[in-house]
């Protein structure tokens, strides 16, 4: 997918791997760096992932304070 449906001043679209251990080369990111970058108040983000399968290890390993 090459971006986001429709233009949205509150939808970010990133074509970006989502990974539970980010790869050193930067070319992919985890949950705890989405929250970091975007330094969003707590409940105030919706994230929508489909990474084939993949979900829980990522859930499993991103901190408490991300998924607020």
């Amino acid at each position: 997918m090459a971006g986001a449906p429709r233009v949205h001043q509150r939808f970010w679209f990133h074509r970006r791997q989502i990974s539970g251990v980010p790869h050193e080369d930067g070319s992919s990111i985890d949950l705890d760096g989405i929250a970091r970058r975007y330094a969003l108040p707590a409940g105030s983000a919706l994230l929508k992932v489909d990474i084939e399968g993949d979900e829980w290890s990522l859930f499993q390993r991103t901190s408490r304070a991300a998924l607020r």
